[in-house]
């Protein structure tokens, strides 16, 4: 379809659900207004509604940035991306295809919306954005509007179940020129951006409690949290209800305003559970296991096609060592694997040169361990090689 039907049935859609979807949300935002067009909108990632959010909050049609993964989805993904048009971006895979199409969306004069941070938060916290997110908003010659999404991530965390009852608001933090860029330096515009759609949940509660509703509060909160801090085995960690477990008998309550409840706990948030166990497998990640330092059941690996097409290629555990991503009876070296990116709750994907695979867990299992554990290698690798100790061990191919 062409821009001005994409104008018309997006502004035709935001007049008659505009309403009803932010009431549904709870979402409390002044209308974003920005006269300077085209623009390019950043805003922090938080929930997959985040483009409804925006949508609802600003008074202009925009393009959004979305994951390959959503023209795979279920008819209503599919539905979206035809009536809308997204810029595909590949999770797990170099960005500069999308920025082409980014930057000549601009160009002809249309507005952009980029979550930067490339995927909602697990913790809370937003992460930071790379350098090459401000050389894209230096160059395309577009004003750069950040927006910052708060209290959301309590209302629909990453890793739950349904919608809390609770408040999500939503404002622009700052409008930059393209004259304003121009005098900035890229470090300068990456400090700004950070600074400007940096959230933290916590804190936020913290400073301004507020209660977040519903049933089974810290149900599948194991597919963010995976080490336990009693007995420090990972992927033992289980949850029902607004109980947080371990076979270990280690327990706590995920209360209504996000913070944990009970005797003996050696954290209150997620965001410092989080600290800890990332901290954990860095440290295992120093000791290269040879063996598998976790696995979980029944996973499907699928091979994706340009065509957006995945098929099935096998089926079993799914483990990873510091040397071998395995899969069934697929096996996967670390030094092959230049990429890799969770979409969802727990579904991988990774790149082995040009191909590209997706790993979907037939019931919830956590998959983030698994990128994590990828990332802790490749720094080790990158820090022995800097330090000249680095001998036959695994390297990395993108790196």
């Amino acid at each position: 379809m062409r821009y001005i039907t994409h104008v018309r049935i997006y502004m035709s859609l935001k007049k008659l659900f505009g309403g009803l979807f932010a009431r549904f949300f709870n979402f409390d935002a002044e209308t974003a207004s920005v006269s300077a067009t085209p623009y390019l909108v950043i805003a922090n990632h938080v929930t997959n509604f985040d483009p409804i959010l925006l949508a609802i909050a600003f008074d202009k049609h925009m393009y959004f940035v979305a994951g390959e993964h959503l023209y795979r989805g279920n008819f209503i993904m599919r539905l979206a991306t035809f009536l809308f048009s997204p810029i595909s971006r590949v999770k797990g895979k170099s960005g500069a295809t999308t920025t082409v199409k980014i930057l000549k969306t601009l160009k002809s004069g249309a507005n952009v919306c980029l979550f930067a941070e490339g995927n909602t938060t697990f913790n809370g916290i937003t992460d930071p954005v790379s350098q090459s997110t401000s050389k894209l908003a230096r160059i395309s010659g577009a004003t750069l509007v950040t927006y910052r999404i708060e209290g959301a991530y309590l209302a629909s965390p990453r890793w739950g179940r349904g919608l809390r009852g609770g408040p999500i608001s939503g404002r622009i933090v700052n409008i930059y020129s393209p004259e304003k860029l121009q005098t900035m330096t890229e470090q300068e515009v990456t400090d700004a951006i950070n600074n400007d759609i940096y959230e933290n949940a916590f804190e936020r509660q913290a400073d301004d409690p507020k209660k977040y509703t519903g049933k089974r509060l810290a149900e599948r909160l194991e597919l963010a949290l995976y080490i336990c801090p009693k007995c420090e085995k990972i992927g033992t960690l289980k949850s029902m209800d607004n109980t947080f477990f371990c076979e270990c008998g280690f327990s706590a309550k995920f209360g209504e305003t996000g913070f944990f409840e009970g005797k003996y706990l050696p954290f209150t948030t997620i965001s410092e559970w989080d600290a800890w166990q990332d901290a954990r497998l860095t440290a295992l990640a120093e000791q290269l296991p040879k063996e598998p330092l976790f696995s979980d059941r029944d996973f499907i690996l699928k091979k994706v096609l340009d065509t957006h097409k995945a098929v099935k290629e096998a089926r079993g555990k799914l483990a990873m060592s510091a040397y071998e991503l395995i899969c069934g009876n697929r096996r996967f070296p670390i030094e092959k694997i230049t990429g890799m990116a969770i979409h969802g709750r727990a579904n991988l994907v990774f790149n082995v040169g040009s191909d590209y695979y997706e790993l979907r867990p037939v019931t919830p299992q956590c998959a983030r361990k698994y990128y994590t554990f990828y990332n802790k290698l490749k720094e080790v690798h990158r820090r022995r090689r800097q330090n000249k100790t680095y001998g036959s061990e695994t390297r990395f191919a993108n790196e």
